[in-house]
């Protein structure tokens, strides 16, 4: 348990870059599909304001049908840029996190630093549900253990 209180103050705390790509995830499971919100939040981390025009960094939304796949789209993408900014969900950017970290190992290196930039605080409502997710996917190998997050954490600060 405080591995992930570690990591989740680790998420809310460590700022928003102002550089890099943002790569919107889409919201192609949910109740409501909070890509829209998302694609907005991006847009205003990049300085774009609705109706004009700005040479802002790319923001990308990836192929994919799910976490997984839509990371690895977008890896390949922008494997040489030094900093990629993943925007989500606030429930979502845990396990967004933990699957673009197991990702990366599969791309030579160096690699761009991952950064958080959820649309809204990351909240405790349905955690409970989205551990049971990221343990799933762990089994599988599609996320990254929370002490692996923790040490790249600790490699990129």
């Amino acid at each position: 348990m405080a591995e992930l209180t570690d990591l989740l103050s680790a998420i809310l705390t460590g700022g928003i870059p102002t550089q890099g790509p943002l790569v919107v995830l889409k919201g192609m499971m949910e109740d409501r599909d909070e890509t829209p919100d998302r694609l907005r939040y991006a847009e205003s981390l990049n300085g774009w304001k609705h109706g004009t025009l700005s040479m802002g960094w790319p923001i990308i939304i990836p192929a994919g049908r799910h976490t997984q796949e839509e990371a690895h789209s977008a890896l390949a993408l922008l494997v040489h840029e030094r900093d990629i900014r993943i925007v989500t969900s606030g429930y979502h950017q845990l396990r967004a996190f933990l699957t673009f970290l197991a990702a990366r190992w599969d791309y030579t290196t160096p690699l761009p630093r991952l950064w958080n930039c959820p649309v809204r605080p990351v909240s405790l409502v349905g955690l409970s549900a989205e551990l049971k997710k990221i343990q799933t996917y762990q089994e599988k190998c599609h996320c990254a253990s929370l002490a692996e997050a923790l040490a790249y954490l600790r490699e990129v600060a």
